[in-house]
C-alpha cells in the first residue's frame, strides 16, 4: 500500500488538475492525501455498438439453446475483490435462475451445472453484446471506482445488481438494483474498504432478488445513461478551463 501511494503521491505532484471517476473515487483521494490539486467528477461513458459481433453472436445462440432467453451475467476479473466465486456459488446451491459467467474461473471451481455456463474472458465487444442480452448483470464488487461494465449495461438498457459501498451503486442509480448489505453510514475511505474486505456476501437477500427478478421480470425506467461523448465533451471542457484559467 505504501509503494502505491509513493507512486500516486509523485504523479499527482505532477499534476495541476485530477479528474475522478466518482464521488467515491473523490472520497478516498481526499481521505489518502493531504493535499490535492483542483479536481472535478466526470463518469466514464460506454460507446455504441459500431457493428454486433460475430463471435458473440455465435456464443449467444449456444446460450439461448439451453437458457432460452432467460439468463443473469456475471463478468470481470476472477478476484476475491469482485465476488465471482461467491455469485456462482450461490447459483449452485439454489434454483434461483441461470448464469452465464465471463470471467476466468479456474477449472477446478467449475461446478457442473446445467444452470450454469463459463465462456472465460471473451474479446469486450462480445461480452457487452451478451450481457446486454441478460435479464440483469451481477456486479457484487466489494468496491469499485466506476465500472466500465456497469456503465455499458446501463447504456445498453440492461439492469445492473449491486452491493451499496464503492461508486458502482452511484453510477446505478436507479437503474437497478442495489443490496443494503453495508451501514449507510460507512465511510468512503480505507477504513470502509477494509470493512468491506471483510464483510460475508450477503446469501439471503442476494438470492431473493435473483429470484424475484427471475419470476417475475423487471420494471425499469433508464435514466442517466452515459454515452462517451457526453463524456469527452466534458474533458474536453475541463481542459479548456483549466488552460484558460492557468493562462490568464
Amino acid at each position: 500500500r505504501d509503494k502505491k501511494k509513493y507512486s500516486l503521491s509523485n504523479l499527482i505532484d505532477k499534476s495541476s488538475f485530477l479528474i475522478y471517476q466518482s464521488n467515491f473515487c473523490k472520497n478516498c483521494f481526499l481521505d489518502i492525501f493531504e493535499s490535492l490539486p483542483e479536481g472535478k467528477i466526470i463518469r466514464n461513458g460506454a460507446k455504441e455498438f459500431p457493428l454486433i459481433p460475430f463471435n458473440g453472436v455465435k456464443l449467444l445462440s449456444k446460450i439461448n439453446k439451453r437458457f432460452k432467453g432467460k439468463f443473469f451475467s456475471l463478468a470481470g476479473r476472477f478476484s476475491s475483490r469482485k465476488r465471482i466465486e461467491d455469485v456462482i456459488n450461490k447459483f449452485n446451491e439454489a434454483d434461483i435462475g441461470n448464469l452465464v459467467v465471463l470471467s476466468d474461473v479456474p477449472y477446478e471451481l467449475r461446478y457442473k451445472n446445467p444452470r450454469i455456463i463459463y465462456l472465460g474472458m471473451i474479446d469486450p465487444d462480445s461480452a457487452r453484446y451478451i450481457i446486454s442480452k441478460s435479464f440483469a448483470l451481477i456486479h457484487f464488487d466489494r468496491y469499485d471506482w466506476c465500472p466500465n461494465l456497469v456503465v455499458g449495461a446501463i447504456y445498453d438498457n440492461t439492469p445492473v445488481i449491486c452491493s451499496n459501498f464503492g461508486g458502482t451503486p452511484e453510477i446505478i442509480g436507479k437503474n437497478g438494483y442495489i443490496v443494503k448489505e453495508f451501514p449507510e453510514n460507512l465511510p468512503q475511505n480505507l477504513e470502509g474498504i477494509e470493512f468491506a474486505k471483510n464483510a460475508e456476501f450477503p446469501s439471503e437477500d442476494f438470492k431473493e432478488i435473483i429470484f424475484d427478478i427471475n419470476s417475475n421480470g423487471t420494471n425499469i425506467s433508464f435514466e442517466g445513461v452515459y454515452h462517451m461523448n457526453n463524456t469527452a465533451q466534458e474533458y474536453v471542457k475541463v481542459a479548456k478551463n483549466h488552460f484558460t484559467k492557468n493562462k490568464s
